[in-house]
């Protein structure tokens, strides 16, 4: 075909493996593709001014390429000192150009026409620049520069806090905050206790590092923290690396982007069994992020994996304690959290042992719920109760291995599996496997794409909140009656 072909990436994505093995393959092909890469962070080279232009515009002309074209058959057609006097013309041509490019030089050798950097403010420039890259007949590679947050001050000054928010103050930029704990801060804040008391403690993250709690930890501990940029496989691949020598790694991931690295978490990882902790921040519905971050597949992708230990806290102190409990482990551990508030008491003593533990006994039903679902499992429970049911209560902080030292068998209760992931392959049909138990209500998340809304909304709309379970069960007991 003839159209053109455009893709855009920014210079944080371009740290990806994928960004690559892409630009090997298209520069080896030789396809027409324009790629912007749109740069706000690292600088990759410095703009020439004038000489860039200019060079832009001599290198991508019709006339030029076939000049170029013409001169290279004409000197490789002298004989016998052709080819070698077109290698010494051609090589230094390379240096010339390596020593005016700088940063675009790999771009070039992948076998693409590099243009810039220009200004991708300067609409003038943008503009000419794409005419420009439409002309060649290779490959081109745009390099445009930009300032995030551009034309508002407190997002140019501030540029991380405002990479995606809530609702804030435009005339100050602050945020409007509860100011209350959440689970990443209790992540970080464990991480951190945990790193005084051992040296051997890292922390790993993939361009999350404040938005996962870790912020603390490299201010505290810069050595003993590494981001890895976009590049959660690498990241995986790293701390298994840094396991089998003996360290203890804290791998910080929403778990919507820990998909991107499950071969290297059943390969580097698991298959040796190595001693990585996989902080699995966003796990659940995340809300206003939308269906790209709803962390509700990673109990299906993380339960068939050999030697894998998955935990699931109820609130901000069973996570805390669930990290201590993770780095005595010889094996991975993934501990996954929802996002948002959470209650938190330094001074609880509750100390998380692998066991799941019974809050409430129940005649009539028995709810096994995992992690944040315990708190909607406790208002359905106050509900049945004025509806005449009796029903018990299971705290899962245990998925694999499951615990079930509080299961009852007794064909007359009904049993209910409740979870903020999908049903497909997570904890209701683990539990329903394990126990052999023949009916099991399995409340989670259907076999679809999650859209974006808050998650109060979304639970209801899906029925996954207290009265749609309530109803479920008073259907049931109806039908039964």
């Amino acid at each position: 075909e003839k159209d053109e072909v455009v893709a855009l990436i920014g210079d944080g994505s371009l740290t990806g493996g994928m960004a690559y093995e892409a630009l090997n393959n298209v520069g080896a092909s030789k396809s027409k593709v324009i790629v912007i890469l749109n740069d706000n962070g690292m600088s990759i080279s410095h703009n020439i001014g004038g000489v860039s232009q200019h060079l832009s515009k001599l290198r991508t002309s019709v006339g030029y390429n076939k000049a170029k074209m013409t001169a290279k058959q004409a000197i490789k057609r002298i004989p016998i000192f052709g080819e070698r006097m077109y290698e010494s013309i051609d090589l230094a041509k390379d240096r010339l150009k390596y020593a005016m490019m700088h940063g675009g030089v790999i771009f070039e050798e992948l076998g693409f026409t590099y243009l810039g950097p220009i200004d991708g403010h300067n609409l003038h420039d943008v503009i000419e620049a794409l005419h420009l890259a439409k002309t060649s007949p290779d490959p081109v590679l745009l390099h445009v520069m930009t300032k995030k947050g551009k034309g508002y001050k407190n997002a140019e000054k501030d540029p991380n806090k405002f990479h995606g928010i809530g609702p804030f103050d435009p005339e100050t930029g602050a945020l409007k905050s509860s100011g209350g704990m959440t689970y990443s801060k209790v992540f970080g804040m464990t991480c951190e206790e945990i790193a005084t008391e051992r040296d051997d403690v890292v922390a790993i993250s993939a361009a999350m590092g404040d938005a996962t709690g870790l912020g603390g930890f490299y201010q505290k501990y810069p050595n003993r923290f590494f981001d890895v940029g976009i590049a959660e496989a690498h990241g995986v691949t790293f701390a298994a690396g840094l396991a089998k020598s003996g360290i203890r790694p804290i791998v910080a991931i929403y778990s919507s982007f820990l998909q991107r690295a499950y071969d290297q978490i059943i390969e580097d990882v698991a298959l040796q069994n190595l001693p990585v902790i996989f902080g699995i921040d966003r796990a659940g519905a995340v809300g206003a992020d939308g269906e790209t971050h709803h962390g509700v597949f990673d109990l299906s992708y993380l339960l068939p994996i050999p030697n894998m230990t998955i935990l699931t806290p109820k609130d901000g102190y069973q996570l805390a304690s669930m990290l201590r409990y993770a780095v005595t482990l010889d094996g991975p551990v993934a501990v996954r959290y929802p996002r948002g508030g959470c209650e938190y008491h330094e001074l609880s003593n509750q100390v998380f042992d692998g066991r799941n533990r019974r809050t409430k006994k129940g005649k009539d039903v028995d709810i096994w719920a995992c992690g944040r679902m315990v708190k909607v499992a406790e208002e359905a429970v106050d509900k049945l109760s004025q509806k005449g049911i009796d029903a018990g209560i299971v705290e899962v902080a245990s998925v694999k291995p499951l615990d079930l030292s509080e299961y009852e068998v007794d064909d007359n209760k009904l049993l209910i599996t409740l979870e903020d992931n999908l049903l497909a392959g997570g904890f209701g049909e683990t539990f329903a496997a394990q126990t052999g138990a023949g009916d099991v209500m399995m409340i989670g998340w259907p076999d679809q794409f999650i859209e974006h809304g808050d998650c109060n909304t979304l639970y209801k709309v899906y029925g996954l909140d207290a009265d749609s379970i309530v109803e479920r069960i008073c259907e049931r007991f109806e039908r039964k009656a």
